[in-house]
């Protein structure tokens, strides 16, 4: 290499590292330079107005890195302003939850920070979230009320002033891990809550307010959907724990669809039996699709009341399963669903529940040695209305109603009828069946409850209407049906041939009979008041079915009306 060529590359060579450690100067220069400019205003600039006078944003330091284009807060804080905190406390205001909101970190990236100091624009291509907690903390005795807003008048955040800026634009919002707690402002207790992996934030803008003001920029929500990546809600007070794949929310719309739901328990069976002194019940749940219309986020998250207008869930799939092998706590009592709705001191408003596509299974074990009971309810249908726990809502006098539909044991097509009016104590429940079929097909049902199995048959159909209090429940069931045998369920051979000749020879092979006369079925049965609506409801038919059944049982028979 000549000396000219040498000495050339020596001076390119130079002027290089000349240039770099000038920019790494110059960077070491600006960037705190821009760190006490930004902090500056933004703590003596920035301006959030609020409707009234309610929360402070805070963080503990910010950090710029010129280069990269990024700032990063750290020690995030959304607190309450002291007068608003105590006013929440004493129950003074009309709002009754109080949020406090804090982020590790938030890093705006994209930002062009040159425009910031000279031409005053701001243009943030994204904001990140590191470890968002949101802790909501509700009274324990709401005013509660079911006159639903569905978007308050005006916004909480009414604008943010930002002297000397001309423009700004946001960015998606990626959510790093965020929980949410909701907690009793009484006790401090929590009462769930809501881990989520992560999620995106879209939609949210600030436009320019008119006036002359021309510092001022007003939320834009009318965009705004959140979506969450996996989630675990968690019952504090509960065994179980509800897993979610997938939720999105729109603001616009107020509707939140969530995909991907299991409900399951948080031990194994075994560890229910051996640590349950009682009798106890297991539920464990799939959900492909849950979709809540007008779900009111504003005033959850303002009052702590959940008001749904219509909550829809596709493929449902429930399992409950009972344990009778151990004794029930005779002194528990339990409460009929609107006696339930009536106590709860949760505010909750759903306008009507639709589920379709769905399965139901009840598993009763009396016996480790013997088979159990199993119900399942296949093609099921479910329509209820009015399940609140709202006071006004409940003095209104409209009845919480639930209709069913579904195909019993995967052949005996049912349709039931419940009318429960709150502040009231009775209910009526209306039921039949549709189309005919085997009554070999009831036999995992029948046999492990009336100790009968049906060989032969066809069941017509039946047909019950009864009225109840929470103490009782009386009416009439028929039980349409001809050419029935049956054998009763002994293990010892001699005994069950014997008996079961007896049965057949005094049962009625039909109903009506080849006269016309039709035996009608009366249900009388006392509620045990440490089980539930479902086992009141069954025993309730189960005494019908006995009766129509049996020819010493209580029943009445009509006759056929003679062709005039």
């Amino acid at each position: 290499m000549s000396r000219k060529k040498k000495r050339r590359n020596i001076l390119i060579g130079t002027i290089v590292l000349v240039l770099v450690g000038l920019f790494i100067a110059a960077r070491g220069l600006i960037n705190p330079i821009l760190e006490t400019t930004l902090d500056a205003y933004l703590r003596e600039k920035l301006e959030v107005r609020w409707a009234s006078p309610t929360y402070r944003f805070s963080y503990e330091d910010l950090e710029i890195d010129i280069l990269a284009r990024r700032i990063t807060f750290t020690d995030f804080r959304m607190t309450p302003l002291d007068e608003y905190r105590e006013l929440i406390l004493k129950d003074t205001t009309a709002r009754k939850a109080l949020r406090t909101i804090k982020a590790d970190e938030i890093t705006v990236k994209g930002i062009g920070l040159m425009n910031f100091l000279w031409d005053k624009n701001i243009e943030i291509d994204q904001i990140d979230l590191k470890a968002v907690t949101m802790d909501l903390l509700v009274s324990p005795k709401l005013k509660k009320t079911s006159q639903d807003v569905s978007k308050p008048e005006g916004k909480a955040i009414e604008g943010i002033s930002l002297p000397g800026i001309q423009k700004l634009s946001l960015g998606r919002f990626n959510l790093g891990n965020f929980e949410m707690n909701q907690i009793s402002k009484g006790t401090g207790d929590t009462l769930l809550s809501f881990h989520s992996d992560g999620g995106t934030l879209d939609g949210i803008s600030l436009k320019k307010a008119d006036g002359d003001d021309k510092s001022y920029f007003e939320p834009n929500l009318k965009d705004l959907v959140l979506q969450l990546n996996s989630q675990v809600l968690d019952l504090k007070k509960d065994l179980y724990q509800t897993s979610i794949s997938d939720l999105k929310y729109s603001y616009d719309s107020d509707d939140l669809e969530i995909q991907g739901i299991t409900f399951e328990p948080r031990a194994a069976l075994e560890s229910f039996r051996n640590n349950s002194r009682y009798s106890y019940e297991i539920y464990d749940a799939t959900v492909h699709r849950l979709f809540l219309e007008d779900f009111n986020l504003d005033r959850y998250l303002d009052q702590g009341i959940v008001f749904v207008k219509k909550m829809e869930l596709d493929s449902l799939h429930l399992n409950i399963f009972r344990d009778k092998t151990k004794p029930f706590d005779t002194e528990k009592r339990v409460l009929l669903l609107n006696q339930k709705m009536e106590a709860l001191d949760f505010p909750l408003h759903i306008g009507a529940i639709e589920v379709k596509n769905s399965y139901l299974q009840y598993t009763e074990q009396s016996d480790y040695s013997t088979p159990p009971m199993v119900l399942d309810f296949s093609d099921l249908e479910v329509h209820l209305s009015r399940l609140t726990s709202i006071p006004d809502s409940i003095e209104i006098g409209q009845p919480l109603e639930i209709e069913l539909a579904a195909k019993l044991d995967r052949s005996v097509p049912i349709r039931v009828k419940l009318n429960m009016p709150y502040n009231h104590s009775t209910f009526t429940l209306t039921g039949h069946t549709e189309k005919a079929s085997s009554f070999a097909s009831l036999n995992k049902t029948v046999l492990p409850a009336l100790g009968l199995k049906f060989t032969s048959g066809s069941l017509d159909g039946i047909d019950f209407h009864m009225a109840g209090t929470p103490y009782a429940v009386n009416g009439e069931l028929t039980l349409r049906y001809h050419d029935l045998t049956v054998e009763i369920d002994k293990p010892d051979n001699q005994k069950r041939k014997t008996l079961s000749w007896v049965a057949n020879t005094v049962l009625k092979k039909s109903n009506p009979n080849p006269n016309g006369k039709m035996i009608v079925g009366e249900i009388a049965f006392d509620r045990i008041p440490y089980k539930g609506l479902g086992n009141f409801a069954w025993k309730g038919v189960q005494s019908g079915l006995v009766n129509s059944i049996n020819p010493f049982g209580n029943h009445r028979v009509v006759k056929p009306q003679k062709a005039k």
